[in-house]
């Protein structure tokens, strides 16, 4: 079993962009993203029970605006679920490079709003299909799914919060 590399994890904290690096400032996370080259699956551990979303880089993207971080995560939620579901699709459809563009747009939207292992996963799903050709599975996409399944919950209770 072998890690992604660290630029792809966001793990080794001198790969990290200055955005990424004062995201993961505000969260404990410690998920991997392992790949197991010969079974071609992944799997993912929590380590610690850490929140899917980063409250502070919410709350920095958001400009301190409850009505503005309440769009976003309404962008989020749409767009995000959307992606999630072109991914499946197009995993079932076998077009590899197609995955590759949405993963790394979901990726995107995922470290916005402070979702990093949702980035983690995307980044990783990214690398295999379009840096080392690797086929998406279905095992690949049910991990993506469950992961912006927790994402949609915990964005939903905060912008709760924000409009009550």
């Amino acid at each position: 079993m072998t890690l992604l590399p660290a630029q792809t994890v966001f793990q080794d904290q001198s790969e990290w962009s200055a955005p990424i690096g004062a995201l993961l400032a505000h969260s404990n996370l410690t998920k991997q993203i392992i790949r197991n080259p010969g079974k071609q699956n992944m799997e993912h551990s929590i380590t610690t029970s850490t929140p899917h979303v980063s409250r502070g880089r919410l709350d920095e993207i958001g400009m301190g605006d409850p009505v503005f971080t309440a769009e976003l995560i309404d962008i989020m939620l749409e767009d995000g679920a959307l992606r999630v579901q072109k991914i499946r699709a197009a995993c079932h459809a076998g077009y590899q490079e197609e995955i590759g563009k949405l993963a790394h747009s979901l990726k995107g939207a995922a470290l916005n709003v402070g979702a990093l292992a949702l980035a983690n996963l995307c980044a990783s799903i990214d690398e295999s299909v379009r840096k080392l050709g690797t086929p998406c599975t279905g095992e690949q996409v049910g991990l993506l799914e469950q992961e912006f399944a927790d994402v949609a919950h915990e964005l939903s209770q905060i912008k709760g919060e924000l409009t009550a």
